[in-house]
């Protein structure tokens, strides 16, 4: 009864045609299980389009149009989003490489925010100064914006001292909060 335990290389062979055909079998049957369903839904379809009697071509043209439609409203607001990138860019540009505009910017925006919130936002269109052309932005900024609010508001340097302009403050705190020694800390250490 032993030889019947042992296998052989038929048995070997048997075995792997009987793999091969349960395999086939479950996709078979996977197959089939899916037109089952898509046969389902195209009954259902059918049974639709009679209850409505919509022809199959008026089905299909109004899905065309959707898409279309569809397809034309993404490519114009990707469009637009790309415009509005654009646009935001140059004015990032302009505020990075235009010291007067960046100091008019300051003047307009510490007008009418905190201090807290130009700071946020004014140091980290400059990076916070995290390189030396930054800084030497930042220096340029601060010397723009000090000249436009001296000719635009200010008359005498008693008033610039009992005003204390948002530039200022801006300075002190860059002075402050950057935790790097930096080029502009030696600079304005003996002001502040």
């Amino acid at each position: 009864h032993l030889n019947l335990l042992e296998f052989s290389d038929n048995d070997v062979a048997e075995e792997r045609e009987v793999i091969r055909l349960k395999n086939l079998v479950h996709d078979k049957i996977i197959a089939l299980e899916k037109r089952q369903e898509d046969l389902k839904k195209l009954d259902l379809s059918i049974g639709l389009l009679i209850k409505n009697r919509i022809t199959l071509d008026e089905t299909q043209s109004k899905s065309k149009f959707k898409r279309r439609k569809h397809d034309t409203e993404v490519s114009i607001s990707s469009k637009e989003k790309i415009v509005l990138r654009e646009k935001y860019g140059n004015i990032f540009y302009i505020l990075q490489h235009l010291p007067i505009y960046a100091a008019k910017f300051l003047h307009a925006i510490s007008l009418s925010h905190s201090i807290k919130f130009v700071r946020e936002t004014f140091f980290s269109l400059l990076n916070y100064g995290s390189t030396a052309r930054e800084e030497y932005l930042i220096l340029c900024i601060f010397r723009e914006a000090i000249s436009y609010e001296v000719e635009t508001e200010i008359n005498s340097i008693k008033e610039f001292q009992k005003e204390d302009p948002a530039v200022v403050k801006l300075a002190i705190s860059f002075y402050r909060d950057v935790k790097a020694p930096t080029f502009l800390q030696p600079m304005l250490s003996d002001p502040i």
